[in-house]
């Protein structure tokens, strides 16, 4: 016999036995604490990883760009840069913000999900930025994106993707100080993943500097510095 026999759960004769229990009993409580929370960790104990990194292990599915307030120059896509842009100023939020996508996921049930990018590089060494990240739901082209427009003839709902349609909520937020550059920058994306979004916009708040942060897109060179998304899948078994 094993379980979560704590004194308040009995012990299961099977995996199937738990499963089978879990299936039919999705919202039962026991106090304290609820079934359904620990049978999920029990299940999740053996969770199977999976990584999506453009152009590493056969994965071709990464997309991105960068896009610039059209205060600092015409609507351009920037699609075939090396690097993704975050950018702020002293008092000016969102000057440059990045948009990442992951294509071909695996969308089975989802224990968590990151995303991880790459601190490739800063405009002055000094300083932090608030960056953020949120879901995308726009079926947006790289290669057409601007800061007007998420693809030819397709308009965002507010100029730099800032619309309540071009944006899931809640985002995720965390600041990125200027001595981490040259390390790996991750953001929990699990609820955005759960709900099926694999698309997300990054962009940045100021906290009182003129500031690029550079991230290392899809066309970087070294293919095992680009975006990186890491999703934690159910998986019933024995661990």
């Amino acid at each position: 016999m094993f379980g979560i026999n704590n004194g308040w759960y009995p012990e299961f004769a099977t995996w199937d036995d738990a499963k089978a229990w879990w299936i039919l009993h999705p919202t039962e409580d026991a106090s304290p604490p609820s079934w359904t929370m620990h049978v999920q960790q029990l299940f999740a104990m053996s969770a199977p990883t999976e990584t999506y990194q453009h152009g590493v292990n056969g994965y071709t599915g990464g997309v991105d760009t960068h896009i610039v307030t059209t205060s600092w120059e015409s609507p351009t896509p920037h699609n075939t840069f090396p690097v993704l842009y975050l950018r702020t100023s002293r008092t000016e939020a969102e000057i440059k913000s990045s948009l990442i996508g992951f294509a071909g996921i695996d969308t089975s049930e989802v224990v968590s999900g990151t995303l991880s990018l790459y601190y490739s590089g800063q405009s002055v060494n000094g300083g932090d930025i608030m960056a953020h990240v949120a879901g995308m739901p726009r079926d947006w082209i790289p290669s057409e994106t601007t800061w007007t427009q998420y693809r030819n003839g397709g308009s965002w709902q507010t100029a730099g993707a800032k619309g309540a349609n071009d944006r899931w909520f809640p985002s995720q937020s965390r600041v990125v100080n200027y001595l981490e550059v040259g390390t790996w920058i991750d953001f929990d994306v699990t609820d955005m993943v759960r709900a099926g979004v694999y698309d997300f916009i990054l962009y940045a708040s100021s906290l009182g500097v003129n500031k690029d942060v550079q991230f290392a897109s899809n066309e970087y060179w070294d293919v095992t510095k680009r975006p990186r998304l890491t999703i934690r899948y159910v998986e019933w078994g024995v661990p």
